[in-house]
């Protein structure tokens, strides 16, 4: 196996060597490209290149790389291998999961031993520096769900409109945010397992959880489980679940401008008029009069 070391351009430490894949020496750099528009500038967020679908083989060695631009890649089929040089071996991933790159990290990632199929998009500027300071933006492997979220954007991007460029901007930072919030580490004293299927809805909103299925994800007993998520979230399971996909679907009426049918397939209805029936139950108002009331006061948080 190749044993060659990396330093790390900015800090100096030394790379780790890549466990079952050679690593190579040198690092690559991958700078920005394309032409920015006037609006990018003025809003401070430019979205620059992407890939819908894209399929790559599995790696045969380890290349470090820095990219200069914030990177997101969601993965869709296939299994990934992630690396830095400060993490020792490479962490393995699967589809749903994606990797968040930052402007000047060295690391690699790609398919571990099968082809990688991915949605991805690179951007940068001032908001997504603005982001990162936030701690909203964070490098590494994230849990993004198996909806492709990406696509909504990628469609918006290839419209060179100011308008269509400004949704596509706004979109994006709404993802961010929704990721940011699903992979955010528990509160303090939260049932670990518990709080990792609590983020599994929130970046799947379209899943049906029964019960049953959430008690043996968490390896409780189903009454033992209620009692858990009860003491945690004050409500019963079932409840939150209704309660966070309508809430999940009235943000994404607002700040998509999603059409009624769109809205209860993101949730998981497949009846236009039953989601809008539950909708007007838990909001208050038919999906309709509530995207035209809170366009104009602004969208609601999108959990519970």
């Amino acid at each position: 196996m190749d044993k060659t070391v990396i330093h790390h351009a900015k800090n100096g430490h030394p790379g780790m060597p890549s466990g079952n894949l050679p690593l190579r020496s040198g690092v690559v750099t991958y700078p920005v490209t394309g032409r920015r528009q006037e609006i990018h500038e003025t809003y401070g967020l430019w979205l620059f290149s992407c890939q819908r679908g894209a399929v790559s083989a599995p790696k045969l060695a380890i290349q470090p790389r820095r990219f200069e631009f914030y990177g997101l890649s969601h993965l869709l089929k296939g299994r990934g291998l992630y690396w830095t040089p400060d993490g020792g071996a490479p962490v393995r991933y699967g589809p749903g999961q994606a990797v968040f790159s930052l402007p000047g990290m060295i690391q690699d990632y790609g398919g571990d031993g099968a082809d990688y199929q991915e949605d991805s998009l690179c951007f940068t500027g001032p908001v997504a520096d603005a982001l990162r300071a936030a701690g909203i933006l964070r490098p590494g492997i994230q849990e993004m769900g198996m909806t492709r979220r990406l696509t909504p954007i990628l469609d918006l991007m290839a419209v060179p409109a100011r308008d269509a460029q400004i949704r596509a901007n706004l979109l994006l930072q709404n993802l961010l945010i929704d990721v940011h919030f699903a992979n955010k580490p528990a509160a303090g004293g939260r049932h670990a397992t518990l709080a990792r299927i609590l983020n599994r809805m929130a970046a799947e909103p379209e899943r049906w959880w029964p019960v049953r299925e959430m008690a043996e994800h968490c390896g409780l007993s189903e009454s033992q489980f209620r009692r858990v998520f009860i003491a945690e979230t004050g409500l019963h399971p079932k409840v939150y679940v209704d309660q966070y996909k309508m809430k999940h679907a009235a943000a994404q009426l607002v700040s998509r401008q999603l059409t009624v049918l769109a809205a209860a397939a993101e949730v998981g209805y497949a009846d236009p008029y039953h989601f809008s029936r539950r909708f007007k139950q838990v909001m208050g108002l038919p999906p309709e009069q509530y995207r035209e009331r809170m366009s104009l006061t602004g969208p609601p948080a999108d959990r519970i």
